[in-house]
């Protein structure tokens, strides 16, 4: 929404038009997110955290747990993230578990309503069978 891929260099968050305001970005996420649109609010999370790289885990982190409550599976694997580097939140490897598995089902759960056993079959036996690459 507000960020956008800047050819092939990252992540950019400044303006691609002149009439892009971050605050005006912030006003309408938090609009959204105090109606408990799980998606504005997991934006939000993004917003703070890009905003000033490093220093934006406390306000993040309480958008991103919203999120996650409601089931969205972005929102639970930066939680969950967020838990393992202690950052906005305690460090719990616990709970980064937790919050991490639960986003994995979530993924898998999906796309195992869109592709037929066989391929499931096949996904899991390759899975089973996948090692690291030895390579630099």
């Amino acid at each position: 929404m507000m960020y956008y891929w800047d050819e092939g260099r990252g992540l950019r968050n400044e303006p691609r038009h002149e009439w892009w305001s971050r605050k005006e970005a912030e006003r309408w996420l938090l609009k959204a997110a105090d109606q408990g649109l799980a998606e504005a609010q997991c934006n939000l999370g993004h917003l703070y955290l890009n905003e000033i790289p490093g220093q934006g885990y406390e306000q993040a982190a309480p958008w991103f747990r919203k999120a996650a409550d409601q089931g969205l599976t972005e929102a639970q694997e930066m939680l969950g993230f967020l838990y393992f580097l202690g950052r906005g939140v305690p460090r719990d490897y616990v709970q980064s578990y937790k919050w991490v598995t639960i986003a994995a089902a979530s993924r898998v759960k999906y796309m195992e309503g869109k592709i037929t056993p066989q391929q499931i079959a096949e996904g899991q036996r390759l899975a089973r069978g996948w090692k690291p690459s030895n390579r630099k």
